[in-house]
C-alpha cells in the first residue's frame, strides 16, 4: 500500500473519531453522563469499520482490487503446497493434452472433409429475386437451376 493512500486512510479513521468525539460533547452538553453519551454516539453512528470500508472505496476499484487480492493469495497457497500445486499443474497438463489429441483425432477421421480437388475454390451459390420490392433478395439455387447453368458454361468443375 502506497504512503498517500495511508495517509488518506489514516485521515478517514481520525475524521471519524473527530466526528464522534463532536458527538460525545453535544450529548454531554445536552445533560447525558460520559458513558450514555459515548454509547449514544458511537450508536448513532453505526459501524465504524463499515464507513471506514465504504469510504475508502471512493478511492479504491474494489471488485479489480479484490480481484488482485484473491490471485495473490491463491499464489502464495499455492507455493506453500508445493505437493498441491505440483498434482493441480499435472492434472491440467494431462487434460488439455488429452482434449487436444481427442479434437485432433476427431476432426481428422470424423469430420467431412470439403468436398472437391481444390477445397479454396469452393463457392456458395446464390439467386438474385429481381421481383424483390426493396433489396434484392438473395436465394438458395434450386438443383434445376444449377443443371441448367452448368450445362450452359464450364465455370463449374463439379
Amino acid at each position: 500500500m502506497s504512503i498517500f493512500r495511508r495517509q488518506r486512510y489514516s485521515n478517514i479513521q481520525v475524521s471519524i473519531s473527530e466526528h464522534i468525539s463532536e458527538t460525545i460533547d453535544e450529548l454531554i452538553t445536552d445533560g447525558l453522563s460520559r458513558e450514555e453519551a459515548e454509547l449514544a454516539a458511537r450508536r448513532s453512528f453505526g459501524n465504524r469499520t463499515l464507513v471506514e470500508e465504504r469510504s475508502r472505496e471512493v478511492w479504491q476499484w474494489p471488485k479489480l482490487e479484490s480481484f488482485w487480492a484473491d490471485i495473490r493469495f491463491a499464489c502464495r497457497q499455492l507455493v506453500k503446497t508445493p505437493g498441491f500445486t505440483t498434482t493441480a499443474v499435472i492434472t491440467l497438463a494431462l487434460g488439455i493434452a488429452v482434449n487436444a489429441t481427442m479434437f485432433s483425432l476427431v476432426s481428422a477421421f470424423l469430420l467431412p472433409h470439403l468436398p472437391g480437388q481444390d477445397p479454396q475454390h469452393v463457392y456458395v451459390l446464390s439467386s438474385v429475386d429481381p421481383n424483390a420490392s426493396e433489396v434484392a433478395d438473395l436465394n438458395p439455387v434450386s438443383v434445376p437451376n444449377y443443371l441448367a447453368w452448368r450445362s450452359h458454361t464450364n465455370v463449374f468443375s463439379e
